[in-house]
């Protein structure tokens, strides 16, 4: 579902009035944690760059316009290329994903589109191109297979691996055993090592974007934020993400690399080890302070049966220098972490 108008058009407005090598972090302390609504603002703020004549329209007549694309963009029985729509799995700021089952082969498939006020504009369509690619490029296990990317009618999709099983959050909220939670985590390392080893950066792990499949396989999905390192990053994307799980750097705006990566994983890792979030603070400005400065509990302080070269593995993921976190492949290989 949409953002509320008048929250999306305070933001943006907020957005121009700072100079954009400080627009970043300006947002991220705007939306918070919200992706979608962050997506709105920068979708309206990608189309402010390119100079599209709709943002010239009254505020009230782009909000109705807006508001009126809130229904699913496909329905049941649609088709879309060589898929038929199931039903809607979930929407967001930057992306619809419906089950579908291929016409051919009968398949069942995960089918990501573009919403259609970003569908329009080259800008998203790019980007949208870019996680296709990105996520393609990646043959790992533990990484959601794309099966195909092209347009129909509407603008672009997706099709893409369909997983079933439960997310990390619920993995978290469900208290895994110690040893299943390091193989979670072990697995997940595998699959960023072998991105980082192609230059591709995630910046947006999550415990949302991590599923687990009924026989304990994990797999990492959503690549929208994703990038390859020897790619220029924007300032104005440089601090995508969601807040509660960003590494300092991106916090204030600065590239996002390999150890950002990592340092989202070892909040993930001290969730699914103790059941509580690292870092504390009442406002999002006060949570991305803490973030940046804040030295969290040793893990086994809090979860006396976590053994304590794992505890200093996890404080080692959250150290707020980047050069001082593991590598994804040294984690993964990491002696004692599998059990």
């Amino acid at each position: 579902m949409l953002t509320n108008w008048d929250h999306v058009e305070q933001i943006f407005h907020a957005a121009l009035e700072v100079p954009p090598h400080i627009r970043a972090s300006r947002l991220t302390e705007l939306c918070g944690d919200s992706l979608s609504l962050r997506a709105e603002v920068d979708s309206l703020l990608a189309l402010e760059c390119a100079s599209i004549e709709l943002l010239h329209e009254p505020a009230g007549k782009l909000a109705a316009e807006l508001l009126a694309l809130e229904r699913p963009l496909l329905e049941v029985g649609m088709h879309v290329a060589n898929y038929r729509i199931i039903s809607l799995l979930g929407k967001g700021g930057m992306g619809e994903v419906y089950l579908a089952v291929h016409n051919i082969d009968c398949r069942h498939t995960a089918l990501k589109v573009l919403p259609r006020r970003l569908a329009s504009t080259n800008y998203w369509l790019r980007r949208f191109a870019r996680e296709a690619r990105t996520t393609a490029a990646i043959n790992h296990p533990n990484i959601v297979q794309v099966y195909e990317y092209g347009p129909y009618t509407h603008g672009c999709f997706i099709a893409m691996e369909y997983i079933e099983g439960q997310t990390l959050r619920a993995a978290i909220a469900n208290r895994l055993p110690i040893h299943t939670a390091l193989n979670v985590i072990c697995q997940i390392a595998d699959a960023l090592a072998a991105a980082h080893k192609l230059g591709i950066i995630h910046r947006d792990i999550k415990p949302d974007n991590l599923m687990i499949r009924g026989d304990g396989i994990v797999k990492i999905l959503d690549f929208g934020l994703a990038l390859h390192e020897i790619e220029k990053q924007d300032p104005a994307e440089s601090a995508s993400g969601t807040v509660n799980y960003m590494s300092p750097q991106q916090l204030r705006g600065q590239i996002a690399n390999a150890a950002s990566d990592i340092f989202s994983l070892g909040i993930i890792a001290y969730e699914l080890l103790t059941g509580a979030y690292p870092f504390h603070g009442d406002t999002n400005a006060a949570l991305m302070q803490s973030i940046e400065h804040t030295l969290p509990a040793p893990p086994n302080s809090i979860e006396p049966a976590i053994p304590s070269h794992i505890s200093t593995l996890v404080e080692t993921m959250l150290a707020k220098d980047p050069g001082a976190r593991p590598t994804a492949e040294g984690l993964a290989c990491k002696a004692g972490l599998r059990f």
